[in-house]
This record gives structure tokens, C-alpha cells and sequence, in this order.
């Protein structure tokens, strides 16, 4: 995601889709100038498959019934990728985790929330006893931040050096946890003071490590000053809660009575398209700030999500701007608009579903696929991969009695599944071939050549970056006993 104009034109929407349809007219046009004179290079269907495969992961879920297991991949468009994500499982509860993030103005802020908010997470949903023994254990040193969670996928690094940092200011989060009055706390309580706490700490950081003339100050000010979107899934048995703040989508796949693939949202973006969203930004200011509050369709005409960590030069008052960020990027970086801050808030928006035995998948992903892919075709898409895989592996026999029907429908999905054995077992890397190549006559190997061998100063122009992850549910795990 780009927090500055101009938008990309797959993702431009209203009074941007001028600007959108001549970048998308540019870099045609450079396409075919560029094929004209042999300068495109032609990728083999291996090497396409090979550079889709480079970051794929699948994990399954052991010993969780409602998980089967998920699938995740993301493709670069910006260098470096500006997108995270995070898969984690709560040691103590067996609760899953997971999120994908969409950073802007670089990736400092996406890599460390990423990072950071998972144990954050944790902490929050930790019941009390648990709680109070993991701070004692944090106090002697047996426990770190990531001791809460067990992460089935590496943790992308990021600067040692704000390792102590980070530790002490999770330390100061329990803490304050353990204070809190013992009333049992929701998840969507505990989900929404994780988001707004590593929020807080992100610019405290920043606003001490500056006082202090500290080394760290530019680290911790990359963090503050870019910024990302955020959605979270957590799931506990069949009770799923979403936490969104931004653009980032999460879907789910529904197979209806009539055995046909329909997608439910579970969230809603967090932009000028969203009525609730725009009213909720007018009527936190003055009418007077009204003409430069949205401007083309952005946050003082700059940001287009209306949600967001980071990005505290929409948040700070002008007088911290001064003298945190004036300080190292100088006073040109400071906002001339901030007349009522803030203007931004990372307050999760908070969904919460029951699973049923005809829920069979989860889609969570940055803008970059929803910008390629709508979410109907999403799940078309995952359905019948699903399908297909079924073909390439024994037929299980189910777990427990099943009736007539129940036997008839698993291999009814078994016959449908012959036609379309996928070409990638990874089902996020089977929506990544299609968001790249798909076209109404089919899979378009030239098409996603060209787009996987775009200049780095064009192909931001055409594609986002693009991170997926698909959560697969155990359908006879969700039936009722």
C-alpha cells in the first residue's frame, strides 16, 4: 500500500480512476514498446512456477479439530516488501492467530507490528493465574515477549538492536494487565487493547528515544512515522473474532445447500468508500475542517485508509511533530493541516462468527489481491482447488458415524474434484497464479510474465504487493455431535 499519491491503478476507486486508467495506459503501452524491441524477458512456466512457489508455507494444524490447516504466500511488488504476516498458536490455550498487515511509507512499521502484536495478543486473552505467573517469569527473566506463542512459520527479523525495547515495554503491558480489576475480560475487549496498546507503545518509543538524543531514535521514528493496516483472525474451537483496522479483507467460504461456493465478508474497509467511516471522521472535527479533511478521497489528502498503526504524523499534535520529527526529517516533514489531532486511530473494528459445518475457509489478504481478485471469485477459486487436492490424496475414512448422505457428499467432492487437479498444492499460491494470469478465456502464461518481469519502476504502477493466508476448517470437526 502507497500512503501517497499516485494510487495504483488497480487500486484506485472514485476521483482516482483517471489518474488510475493512464498509469494502466503507460505501462501497456511500455509492454508493448518494450516486446517490440526484445527487451521483455520471457519467463518458462517453470520459472513463473518457481519465483509464485519462493515464498509459500503450509502448515497443518495437529491436534486443533476445527483447523485443518493453512496455507500462506506473498508476492513482492515493493523492494522491500512493505507487507507482513504472522501465524501463531497460543501455547496456553491452543487459540490460533493470525494476521496479515500492509505497511506504507516503508515497511518499519508493518515488520514490527507484525512482530509485536501476536504476543500483545496474547497477554490480553491470557486468563488471570496464567497471567500473573507468565509476568512472574517475565521479572526473573525465563520469559520474553514470544514466550506465550509458538510460531509454525519464522518470524521476520528485524532490528536486534530494539530487542531490549520492545521486552520492557511488553513487561510494562503485563503489568498493567495484572493490575487491571479481575473482571473477566472478552475477546473483543482483549483483541481491542492489544491493537490500541502496541499503538501507544510505538509512540511512546519514539517520543523518549528523541527526548533522550537516544541511537535509537531512527529506528523507533521509521516505525512511528510509516505506518500499516491490519487484519487479525482469532480462532478458539469454532469461534472466530476478526480485528480490522484499514484496507487488509478477510472472507469467508461458504458451500451453501445447493453445493455452490458463496463468499461472506467479515470485514469492511476502513476508506472513503466506507459511509460509517467517513461520518465517524466528520464528527470527531469541526465543520471548518471539513473542505481538507477527505480530500480525493484521502485523509487530509494524503492517506487513504481512515485506520492505522503508525503514522503518528496524522496523530501527534504539531508542537510533538516539532520537536520529534521536525528534529531528524526536518521541518518540511511536519503535516501544515494539524489543526484538531488526531485525525487517525488504530481501534480495531471487532467481528465475531460461530463456524458451522458449511463455513470451509478463511481468506485473509492485503489489498493487493482484492485489487486483482474479487472476493466472490476468491472463493470460486479456493473452493475448487479445495476440490481438486481432495483428488490427489487417499480417500480418508470420517472419523466418527456418518449417515448416508454425509458418505455421498465426500465423494461427490471427490468426482467433481477429477476435472480440476490444481497446479499448486498451496491454495495461496493458487489465487496468486490466477490474481497474475486469469482471463476470461483462462490462464494467460504471457500475461503473468510480463508482470513478473516488470521493471522496479513500473510494476508498482500495475500490482501491490500481495500477501494471502488460507485457513482451511475441518467440516466434520464443525458438525454438531
Amino acid at each position: 500500500m502507497s500512503s501517497a499519491l499516485p494510487a495504483s491503478p488497480a487500486g484506485a476507486r472514485g476521483p482516482r480512476g483517471a489518474a488510475a486508467m493512464l498509469c494502466t495506459y503507460v505501462v501497456r503501452r511500455w509492454l508493448r514498446l518494450s516486446a517490440a524491441r526484445h527487451h521483455v524477458v520471457k519467463l518458462t512456466p517453470q520459472q513463473v512456477t518457481t519465483i509464485l512457489q519462493t515464498n509459500e508455507h503450509t502448515h497443518t494444524a495437529e491436534g486443533q479439530r476445527v483447523i485443518d490447516h493453512f496455507d500462506t504466500n506473498q508476492l513482492p511488488s515493493n523492494t522491500p516488501c512493505e507487507d507482513m504476516r504472522s501465524e501463531a498458536r497460543c501455547r496456553h490455550t491452543g487459540d490460533h492467530l493470525l494476521g496479515v498487515y500492509d505497511g506504507h511509507g516503508g515497511r518499519a512499521c508493518a515488520q514490527v507490528t507484525s512482530t509485536r502484536l501476536p504476543s500483545y495478543l496474547a497477554a490480553s486473552l491470557l486468563p488471570r493465574p496464567q497471567l500473573e505467573q507468565h509476568l512472574a517469569r517475565l521479572e526473573a527473566g525465563d520469559d520474553d515477549q514470544h514466550s506465550l506463542l509458538e510460531w509454525p512459520n519464522a518470524l521476520p527479523p528485524y532490528a536486534d538492536e530494539l530487542d531490549a525495547l520492545h521486552e520492557s515495554s511488553y513487561l510494562r503491558y503485563v503489568r498493567d494487565l495484572v493490575q487491571e480489576e479481575s473482571a473477566p475480560r472478552d475477546v473483543g475487549h482483549g483483541l481491542q487493547r492489544a491493537f490500541l496498546r502496541l499503538d501507544e507503545d510505538l509512540a511512546r518509543e519514539a517520543v523518549e528515544s528523541a527526548e533522550r538524543d537516544d541511537p535509537l531514535g531512527a529506528a523507533t521514528l521509521r516505525a512511528a512515522v510509516s505506518g500499516c493496516v491490519a487484519c487479525v483472525a482469532h480462532l478458539s474451537a469454532s469461534r472466530l473474532h476478526l480485528a480490522n483496522v484499514g484496507d487488509c479483507r478477510a472472507v469467508l467460504g461458504v458451500l451453501n445447500d445447493n453445493n455452490q461456493w458463496v463468499a461472506r465478508p467479515l470485514t469492511k474497509e476502513h476508506d472513503c468508500d466506507n459511509a460509517d467511516e467517513v461520518q465517524r471522521i466528520t464528527e470527531r472535527h469541526p465543520s471548518s475542517e471539513r473542505p481538507h479533511l477527505l480530500r480525493d478521497s484521502r485523509l487530509l489528502g494524503m492517506l487513504a485508509p481512515l485506520r492505522a498503526f503508525g503514522d503518528f504524523r496524522f496523530k501527534w499534535s504539531a508542537e510533538v511533530q516539532r520537536r520529534v520529527v521536525a528534529a531528524r526529517l526536518g521541518g518540511d516533514a511536519v503535516f501544515p493541516e494539524l489543526r484538531t489531532p488526531p485525525y487517525l486511530t488504530a481501534a480495531p473494528e471487532i467481528t465475531y462468527h460461530k463456524l458451522a459445518p458449511r463455513d470451509r475457509f478463511l481468506v485473509l489478504a492485503s489489498d493487493g489481491l482484492w485489487e486483482q481478485l474479487p472476493p466472490s471469485e476468491v472463493v470460486r477459486l479456493v473452493g475448487e482447488h479445495a476440490h481438486g487436492k481432495t483428488t490427489l490424496t487417499p480417500l480418508r475414512l470420517p472419523r466418527r458415524d456418518h449417515t448416508l448422505n454425509q458418505v455421498c457428499e465426500i465423494l461427490e467432492a471427490r468426482r467433481r474434484g477429477i476435472g480440476t487437479k490444481p497446479q499448486d498444492a498451496n491454495a495461496a499460491t493458487h489465487l496468486l497464479r490466477h490474481a497474475l494470469s486469469g482471463t476470461e478465456s483462462g490462464l494467460n502464461h504471457g500475461r503473468i510474465s510480463q508482470l513478473l518481469t516488470l521493471p522496479d519502476e513500473l510494476v508498482r504502477l500495475f500490482r501491490d504487493d500481495i500477501t494471502i493466508t488460507v485457513v482451511m476448517f475441518d467440516p466434520d470437526a464443525l458438525r454438531p455431535n
